[in-house]
C-alpha cells in the first residue's frame, strides 16, 4: 500500500517541517501530486505555501520531512539539484535584469558582453520562438524596465518554460495580470498539462482555481489539508476550509451628492518618451468621500500614470493640483506630508527597503507624526510599540521588528505596507495593484478599510487589472486605453462587464454610463 502512494505521485512532500528563527512556517506539511496534473495550493497569507514550493525548488531547505520524485526518495539542497530533477519554478517576486532586454532576460546574457559568444540575430531569433510557443506576445527588443508589471510577469513565466520542466511550480503567477492575460496563462497550463507536464500553482484567485485545477491542498497556519479532487467541492467549501467562515457581501450604488469638495484634479496630463506620446490630456476631478476604480490593459497607459501619480515620474505637460496646491513637481515624500498614502504595485522596489529593518518600513510615513515623536528627537519607545500595533493588525506581531523587511512573506509585506499607509490617516490613498499577495479574507478587510475612509470623508483611488476584485465598492471606473481616459463608468449596483472590457480595447468612445 505504502508503494503504491510513493508511485502513483509524481511529486510527494511528506511530513515537512521548516522553522525561520521562533516562527514555524510548516508543521508537519505533506504534498501528494499526481502526474500529468494541475495541482493547486491555497490558503491565507503567511499558511506556508511560498515555503511549501521553494523547499521543492531548492531555494529554502527543509529541517525535517522527505521528498519522492516519480517514486524515488531524493535531497534538495540547491537550485541546482532542483533543476536536474526536472523542476521548474516562476517566483512570486520579479526578479528581472531591468537594463537588459526581453530576449537578453530570457537567457541571463547581455548584448554588450564582451563574452557573449551567442548572436544578437540567434538571441532574437530564441527569443521569438520561445514567446510564439507559449503564444506570448512581447517585443525581444524590449528593455524591461520599460514593461508593464504585467508583461514583465510573462517574461518571468517564459524563462522558466523555456527549459522544458517536467515539474512546474507557479507561485501566483497572474497576480499582476488582467482578466484577459490571466485567461490565456490558464489555457497555457491546461496545455502544459495536456503535453504530460505536472503543474503546481499558487494562487488566491479561487475562481481561477476552480477552472483549472485537477486537486487542491488547502494550508493553514503551515499545516496541509488534503488533498481534495476540485470536482467534489465547491468555491465557497474551498474558502470555508482557508478561513473557517463565509464570504462578505457588498453593494455600492454611486450617489454623487454625499461626495465633498474637490480634493484632486488632473488636468491635461501628458508624457512624452523618445518622441513618443505615451500619455496625452488626461484629466479627471476626484471629489472627498468617493473610491475612484481606474481600469486599463497593460500597454493603455494605467501603470505609467500611476506612477506619475506617486511621483516616481514627471509629466511631460498638464498639471496635478492636490487640496488646491500644485503638486506637479513634488516628490513622494513631500506628497507624504500633504496628506497622500501610497500602496504601489511592486512592494519590494518602491513599496519597502528590503535591507532596512521592518520598523524601518512601518514608520516612513509618519517620521514627524507624534505616534512616533517627542518633543524635538524620534522616541524609541513610540516607535515599538506603533510598530507592534501595526505588525498586531497585520496578523504577524510575533515577528521580531528589528528584522529586516526581506524576512516577510510576501501577503505579509503586503499587509505590512497597506496597514502602515492606512494608519498614516491620508486625505488620499492611492493603490496599485493592491490585491497582489493578499488571500481573500485580507481583500475583504481592506475593503472594509477602504469603505470606512469614504465615510469618513477621505478619498480612494484603486488601479487594478481585476475589475471583479474592487467592483463592490468603487463609485466610479475610468477606463485608460492608448494613453488616453476613454470611458467612465458610474457604479449604480448594475454596471456591466462586457462594457467595460469593450472600453478596455478600444471599441466604446468617451461614454458615461
Amino acid at each position: 500500500m505504502k508503494g503504491s502512494i510513493f508511485m502513483d505521485h509524481h511529486i510527494l512532500m511528506k511530513n515537512v517541517w521548516k522553522k525561520f528563527g521562533e516562527i514555524t512556517a510548516l508543521r508537519d506539511a505533506n504534498l501528494m501530486v499526481k502526474r500529468n496534473t494541475i495541482h493547486a495550493i491555497v490558503g491565507e497569507n503567511s499558511a506556508g505555501k511560498s515555503t511549501l514550493v521553494r523547499i521543492l525548488a531548492g531555494i529554502e531547505r527543509m529541517d525535517k520531512g522527505e521528498i519522492w520524485i516519480s517514486g524515488r526518495k531524493v535531497k534538495i539542497r540547491s537550485a541546482r539539484d532542483s533543476l536536474k530533477l526536472g523542476i521548474g519554478m516562476v517566483h512570486q517576486h520579479l526578479a528581472l535584469i531591468e537594463d537588459f532586454t526581453v530576449a537578453e532576460n530570457l537567457f541571463a546574457v547581455g548584448m554588450d558582453d564582451p563574452l557573449n559568444i551567442v548572436t544578437k540575430r540567434r538571441l532574437r531569433q530564441n527569443a521569438t520562438k520561445i514567446m510564439e510557443r507559449f503564444q506570448m506576445n512581447l517585443n525581444p527588443d524590449s528593455k524591461v524596465s520599460s514593461l508593464s508589471l504585467g508583461e514583465k510577469q510573462k517574461v518571468e513565466i517564459l524563462r522558466v518554460l523555456k527549459d522544458e520542466p517536467k515539474i512546474i511550480i507557479l507561485d501566483e503567477p497572474t497576480s499582476l495580470l488582467n482578466d484577459m492575460e490571466a485567461e490565456d496563462i490558464l489555457r497555457m497550463l491546461k496545455s502544459l498539462k495536456m503535453e504530460g507536464k505536472t503543474v503546481i500553482f499558487i494562487s488566491h484567485r479561487l475562481d481561477e482555481v476552480m477552472k483549472v485545477a485537477d486537486e487542491i491542498t488547502v494550508m493553514r497556519n503551515g499545516r496541509t489539508i488534503g488533498p481534495f479532487n476540485k470536482s467534489r467541492m465547491s468555491e465557497e467549501e474551498l474558502f470555508r476550509l482557508m478561513f473557517g467562515e463565509e464570504r462578505t457581501e457588498f453593494e455600492v450604488k454611486y450617489d454623487e451628492s454625499k461626495t465633498g469638495e474637490k480634493i484632486l484634479e488632473i488636468k491635461n496630463l501628458r508624457y512624452d518618451q523618445k518622441g513618443r506620446v505615451l500619455l496625452e490630456d488626461v484629466s479627471f476631478t476626484l471629489r472627498r468621500g468617493e473610491i475612484l476604480g481606474i481600469l486599463g490593459f497593460s500597454e493603455s497607459g494605467v501603470d505609467l500614470f500611476m506612477e506619475i501619480l506617486f511621483g516616481l515620474r514627471i509629466p511631460s505637460g498638464g498639471r496635478i493640483i492636490f487640496k488646491g496646491e500644485d503638486i506637479t513637481f513634488k516628490d513622494i515624500m513631500d506628497r507624504r506630508e500633504l496628506g497622500i498614502g501610497f500602496v504601489p504595485a511592486d512592494r519590494r522596489r518602491v513599496g519597502s527597503c528590503l535591507d532596512c529593518s521592518i520598523w524601518e518600513n512601518v514608520v516612513v510615513n509618519v517620521r514627524k507624526s507624534p505616534k512616533i515623536s517627542g518633543c524635538f528627537f524620534l522616541n524609541t519607545n513610540k516607535i515599538m510599540e506603533y510598530t507592534t500595533k501595526v505588525l498586531r493588525i497585520c496578523g504577524i506581531a510575533t515577528m521580531d521588528p528589528d528584522l529586516p523587511a526581506k524576512s516577510l512573506s510576501g501577503g505579509s509585506l503586503q499587509r505590512l505596507i497597506i496597514a502602515r499607509e492606512i494608519l498614516g490617516d491620508p486625505d488620499l490613498l492611492i493603490f496599485q495593484e493592491p490585491s497582489w499577495g493578499l488571500d481573500m479574507l485580507s481583500l475583504q478587510l481592506l475593503k472594509d478599510e477602504m469603505l470606512r475612509m469614504k465615510n469618513e470623508g477621505k478619498s480612494v483611488i484603486v488601479s487594478s487589472k481585476d475589475y471583479d476584485e474592487f467592483v463592490d465598492v468603487v463609485d466610479r471606473f475610468l477606463i485608460f486605453h492608448k494613453g488616453k481616459i476613454s470611458s467612465e463608468f458610474l457604479n449604480d449596483g448594475r454596471i456591466d462587464k462586457a462594457r467595460i472590457v469593450e472600453a478596455m480595447v478600444g471599441k466604446v468612445e468617451k461614454m458615461r454610463g
